[in-house]
């Protein structure tokens, strides 16, 4: 999530490896504490990525496939903010996009336990206490919604301009009255 200059939470892919990190200020000259991925991140193969803040226990921790791959604790010095920025998928700070597809991006509001992380990459969803909103979005090549679908199923399809704004809703089919009667 996307803070005034810096992001909050990052996971992604950094040097080549799986990463986790938290800006210690919301700041372009903060600095990050960051938990890596011991192994490269493989190509051309599905993975579960998981990370999580745990700010009771003072630590970031990335899972892998539904197990822990590496813990980093946050130092007694690191105050935690809250960035109020919008969440964003597929793209870190700036204009770094992640090579790859994401599918089934689930957040929330606590810390989840390994025994949780482990049970929604094996795919039980979702964690116990936890309600589901999904939606989901196709993207093109530059990282624009061509089309979504909401909770409820309803999809809609956008044709985007050279600029990549909205310059039409193709379907669904919207009904208009006047007065009551068909426009």
């Amino acid at each position: 999530q996307d803070g005034t200059a810096a992001a909050g939470v990052n996971l992604g892919i950094d040097a080549g490896v799986w990463s986790l990190s938290m800006a210690n200020r919301d700041d372009a000259a903060a600095t990050a504490v960051a938990v890596r991925s011991p192994q490269a991140a493989a190509l051309n193969t599905w993975t579960h990525v998981a990370g999580v803040v745990d700010l009771s226990a003072r630590q970031i921790r990335l899972y892998l496939n539904g197990t822990l791959a590496a813990t980093q604790t946050l130092p007694t010095s690191f105050v935690a903010w809250t960035a109020t920025g919008p969440m964003t998928l597929g793209r870190g700070r700036g204009s770094t996009f992640f090579a790859g597809q994401l599918s089934d991006v689930q957040t929330y509001t606590r810390a989840l336990t390994p025994s949780e992380v482990g049970g929604v990459s094996g795919g039980t969803l979702p964690a116990a206490g936890s309600s589901v909103v999904r939606e989901s979005w196709v993207l093109d090549q530059d990282g624009l919604v061509t089309a979504s679908v909401d909770e409820l199923g309803r999809a809609t399809n956008y044709e985007l301009d050279a600029d990549g704004e909205t310059v039409a809703t193709i379907s669904p089919t919207v009904s208009a009255e006047t007065n009551g009667n068909p426009a």
